[in-house]
């Protein structure tokens, strides 16, 4: 028990910190990426910054209607395999 206890409280407590010390590091590491990011956004002007938003915009709305493409897609997939397996289980419990 002694053995065990031990094992709980401090191998297992290490570990535990270990994975914890892993996370806050990672969001540390992407917190300064995105600050990094951002701090050079603050010295442009505002017409600067609605400049470029406009100049991608375009792009965006592009991705935009690729993505509800796909969902249309996939919805239609889904409701023609569920009605494949409908009618299959229908078919099936006919027949019995």
């Amino acid at each position: 028990m002694q053995a065990l206890n031990t094992f709980l409280t401090r191998e297992r407590a290490i570990t535990e910190l270990r994975q914890v010390r892993t996370l806050a590091r990672q969001a540390c590491d992407r917190t300064r990426e995105a600050v990094k990011r951002r701090i050079p956004l603050l010295e442009q002007d505002v017409k600067q910054l609605r400049e470029r938003i406009s100049s991608v915009e375009p792009e965006f709305n592009k991705l935009t209607s690729i993505r509800d493409q796909f969902q249309q897609e996939i919805r239609n997939t889904r409701d023609t395999q569920a009605k494949k397996v409908a009618d299959s289980f229908k078919t099936y419990v006919l027949n019995l």
